[in-house]
């Protein structure tokens, strides 16, 4: 058993498949029918349909896509933003932690 064991409780078994029965599975199959659902009546919607439709034909007419160059040039640039990001954030993580460990002086009481 994986987990807590929160739900474990074994409610009844399946017969001739010998598979038990618990709350994390009546749980599990509940949300997946509820979405089932869910799904089975927005694709019989018409008005959400037509809307999708709608979309559709707008994203293909009236959206301008970038280049490959222009998403390659702007790629480069999310990732120099990532690098700075990251070394911005252990910089601060270094200073907090020496900070902390000056105020509190942990070295000699094992933390």
């Amino acid at each position: 058993m994986t987990g807590n064991g929160i739900g474990a409780d074994k409610y009844f078994e399946l017969p001739f498949f010998n598979w038990p029965i618990d709350l994390r599975s009546v749980a599990s199959v509940s949300v997946f029918a509820g979405f089932l659902l869910v799904g089975v009546w927005l694709y019989n919607h018409q008005r959400l349909s037509d809307f999708l439709i709608d979309v559709e034909s707008e994203i293909k007419s009236k959206v301008t896509w970038p280049t490959g160059s222009e998403t390659a040039k702007n790629s480069v640039v999310v990732a120099i933003a990532c690098v700075i990001l990251l070394i911005w954030i252990t910089a601060a993580d270094s200073v907090f932690r020496t900070l902390k460990e000056w105020i509190f002086q942990t070295e000699g009481l094992g933390g």
